[in-house]
């Protein structure tokens, strides 16, 4: 008898047909997953500008503590206008001016300020960024024992000039 009879399909060795299948896979997915791309160029950033900060006087929290041999407080904001917080470096007292008149002269009531106060309670102090901060130095200004009575109810200007870092 024929071992092909009619009728009955002709097989062939699997392993061989399996494996020509995979690689033709394989093959195709290896050269698709080998794809590469490069890319170059430039980005841009741009610094900004440190804008000043303002200082403005500010009503004291006591009414009138000031007096003849004693102490008070000094009052002000500062606005920081910049997008970043600003940390106090520096802050110098200048010139000491009665408020009602620019002219007159403070010295008759003998209103020093007290950097020492200024420095332990305003230098290392953060700003935040776009807000006022305020400030209240107690003990921030002094009033001389001889101060006269013309001194009573006056309000003291005292120019002050700072530096921060961001």
């Amino acid at each position: 008898m024929d071992r092909f009879a009619y009728g009955r399909r002709r097989r062939l060795p699997r392993t061989p047909v399996l494996a020509a299948a995979l690689s033709v896979l394989l093959f195709c997915g290896v050269a698709a997953a080998s794809w590469t791309v490069q890319g170059h160029g430039t980005g841009r950033a741009h610094a900004g500008a440190m804008l000043e900060f303002t200082i403005n006087p500010t009503e004291v929290a006591v009414d009138g503590d000031l007096v003849p041999g004693g102490m008070g407080d000094l009052a002000f904001s500062v606005y920081n206008p910049n997008n970043h917080v600003l940390q106090v470096t520096d802050l110098e007292a200048g010139d000491v001016r009665l408020e009602d008149d620019p002219l007159g002269d403070p010295s008759l009531c003998l209103v020093q300020v007290d950097q020492v106060a200024i420095d332990s309670q305003v230098v290392g102090e953060l700003l935040a960024a776009r807000a006022e901060t305020e400030f209240h130095v107690g003990g921030g200004v002094m009033m001389g024992e001889e101060a006269p009575t013309s001194c009573q109810d006056a309000y003291f200007e005292i120019d002050l000039t700072g530096h921060a870092s961001s």
